[in-house]
């Protein structure tokens, strides 16, 4: 009998192709690798079956800024009997700490090759890949697809309540969600009666964490996922759900979907906390909205390729406070965006446009986008309100990555620390 085994892991999207490209020798351990490529991460097993274990490495630039960032990741693979390299390359992957985990988990009973790529940010989003070996060429049996998790969409219900539909099994859920009351109240989302103000349509990030267990005891890893389902914000989670996935000859499939509901809700920092913290960004809006007459301007344009954006900066004080910024994405769309600043520090941040957003399908369509976010001095979101065509959504995180990512630029165009 087989111990259960649990393998935690952390791991960003991955698209895997085999490649060649110019080789320099390393000498500290035994293999070459692309110029400027380190070794993150080796494993020891057998992949192909003979009995003979390959060396598994992992291999990767690490970010000039930021030695923790690695991108351009590989799988080299020294085949135990021939010594035959084979190379998979991990285009379009950036990540902190990625590693490698070996186990089957096809059922093959050889082992495959797990990839964690932790993604970073406040969504603490990490993206998993498994490849198989067991054969002439490498198979990519979990993808960015499976990567998505269990799926829900829903809506708010009277009486501080959600209603989740799960995509997989198309079973629905109510879950209570008055832990965020005060909160909802204060953001005008429901009445203090429970009436609900505005909509707003939960949905499931991806995995947070995957683990590899041998729920069954036959010597093949399943795998169990923890994911979030957010409500007004990225940063309103109404619900956890943990999953258990088996593979089979039609791929990976759901065997057990848990969702919870939060009866008592720890936050560390309090509703009304919050509230002032909205209260004074809103009152520091208005008060640098009465002084731009007063304010110093410089105006100007960065960008490149599809991307032209044509700004306007002001300062107060000889400090900059406010920048309004037309920004040209060619065929993806057109916007307006207003920064606001204290100290140097982006705490809001508006934007209004037509963008290019997938429509299902594979179809993409110009649609109108609002997006409002405030943060506080760690750059969190205090909270925000996105809407595209008319309809409220929770916040997506890579909006926000992309708020605070825009404001760095301009600040460093602009010769602001």
């Amino acid at each position: 009998m087989n111990c259960k085994k649990t393998i935690t892991l952390v791991l960003a999207v991955i698209i895997i192709v085999l490649t060649t490209t110019c080789w320099a020798k390393d000498d500290s351990i035994g293999i070459t690798l692309p110029a400027d490529c380190y070794v993150l991460d080796k494993r020891i097993a057998d992949l192909t079956g003979d009995q003979v274990d390959e060396e598994i490495y992992l291999a990767g630039q690490r970010d000039k800024n930021n030695d923790n960032y690695c991108t351009q990741l590989q799988v080299i693979v020294i085949n135990g009997k021939s010594k035959h390299r084979q190379t998979v390359s991990l285009s379009n992957l950036g990540g902190y700490q990625p590693k490698l985990l070996v186990g089957d988990f096809n059922g093959d009973k050889v082992s495959d090759v797990l990839i964690a790529v932790p993604a970073g940010g406040s969504g603490g989003l990490v993206n998993y890949r498994i490849i198989s070996l067991h054969g002439t060429n490498a198979a990519v049996i979990f993808d960015h697809v499976h990567n998505s998790g269990v799926k829900f969409h829903g809506k708010l219900l009277s009486g501080f309540k959600a209603e989740l539909i799960n995509d997989n099994t198309g079973k629905t859920v109510v879950i209570d969600i008055s832990s965020n009351k005060s909160r909802y109240i204060e953001e005008k989302i429901y009445d203090e009666q429970g009436g609900i103000l505005r909509q707003v349509q939960p949905y499931a990030y991806p995995f947070s964490l995957l683990e590899a267990i041998d729920i069954d005891h036959d010597g093949t890893y399943e795998l169990r996922g923890y994911q979030r389902i957010i409500g007004a914000y990225g940063a309103d989670t109404i619900s956890n759900v943990v999953s258990v996935w088996r593979y089979s000859n039609v791929g990976w499939e759901p065997i057990q979907i848990e969702v919870s509901s939060f009866l008592v809700k720890f936050t560390n920092r309090p509703v009304d906390k919050v509230i002032d913290e909205k209260s004074n960004v809103i009152q520091q809006i208005k008060q640098i909205d009465q002084a731009l007459p007063k304010c110093r301007t410089s105006g100007g344009q960065r960008g490149g390729g599809d991307f032209l954006a044509i700004y306007t900066a002001y300062y107060y004080d000889g400090k900059l406070v406010y920048v309004e910024e037309n920004q040209d994405f060619g065929e993806y769309g057109l916007a307006v965006v207003k920064y606001y600043f204290s100290q140097g520090r982006l705490f809001a941040y508006e934007r209004k446009g037509r963008l290019l957003i997938s429509a299902g399908n594979e179809q993409q369509i110009l649609r109108p986008v609002s997006i409002t976010l405030y943060f506080d001095k760690n750059k969190k979101v205090i909270c925000g309100y996105q809407a595209i065509n008319g309809s409220e959504a929770a916040v997506q995180d890579s909006y926000v990555k992309e708020a605070l990512a825009a404001a760095d630029q301009l600040k460093a165009h602009l010769n602001i620390k």
